[in-house]
């Protein structure tokens, strides 16, 4: 994870695949955008939080 000003830059590695995303930054709360992409992320390429 890259948190930068415009971009927060995310990679998760699940079952041997790796996941790519840009989001725009919440420079009020950083630690949102990371939550709201990993919902993302899981969500859509159905990865569970045990893989």
């Amino acid at each position: 994870m890259d948190i930068g000003g415009t971009f927060t830059e995310f990679v998760l590695e699940a079952g041997g695949v790796r996941h790519t995303h840009k989001r725009l930054t919440t420079p009020d709360a950083p630690e949102r955008a990371v939550i709201e992409e990993q919902r993302w992320t899981q969500s859509t390429h159905k990865i569970s939080r045990r893989d």
